[in-house]
């Protein structure tokens, strides 16, 4: 991590916005509908550019690829895991619930739709979970980033990629109750944690 005595470094976390024909393709992933996989290679990889571009442009000293591949930031991680499947149903925060006027403002300011990235109905984990031994999902995720890094004009100091958090994905991609490889959610955030 690099330090700066002269200033503070500014950085982000997290999803960057996508073009609209990128959220369109991802939202057909993530509701397990076949597309075009050249053309979503295509616009995740100018759509990392974009980012990298705009990120440096803006003065933001450790960037990252804003996870423009990805479906979302917790449920990208069924394409790299095997035991998921079906759909968990999430209750909804309070905040949500509460006041409609809020999600009605996530909705129009970030797109935050049921069907877009199966957010409150992920799948859940019905068996013993396993990461994909070839990494192929991360492995093409860094070399994409990579790509752009080594295609822009540099103006930051560092770069990092996020991850989705054990517990993040537990709480988002449920355990099934009649999962018999994990007797309780302890077993499965552990299990998560371990792979």
């Amino acid at each position: 991590m690099k330090s700066s005595d002269e200033r503070i470094l500014t950085t982000h976390t997290g999803s960057l916005p996508r073009p609209d024909g990128l959220v369109e393709l991802l939202g057909a992933v993530a509701r397990g509908e076949s597309v075009d996989q050249s053309t979503l290679t295509s616009l995740a990889n100018d759509s990392t550019l974009e980012v990298i571009r705009k990120q440096a442009e803006a003065g933001v000293d450790v960037i990252n690829s804003g996870e423009q591949s990805r479906t979302s930031f917790s449920t990208y991680v069924t394409e790299r895991i095997t035991g998921f499947g079906g759909e968990s149903v999430r209750k909804r925060p309070t905040d949500i619930e509460k006041f409609p006027e809020y999600a009605d403002f996530l909705i129009r300011q970030i797109g935050a739709t049921d069907d877009l990235a199966k957010v409150w109905n992920a799948p859940e984990a019905l068996e013993e979970l396993h990461y994909d031994d070839t990494l192929s999902g991360a492995r093409g995720e860094c070399a994409l980033f990579a790509d752009g890094l080594a295609a822009s004009a540099g103006g930051y100091v560092e770069t990092f990629m996020t991850a989705a958090s054990p517990g993040i994905i537990s709480t988002t991609l449920l355990r099934a109750e009649n999962n018999k490889a994990y007797a309780d959610d302890r077993e499965y955030v552990l299990s998560i944690a371990k792979e």
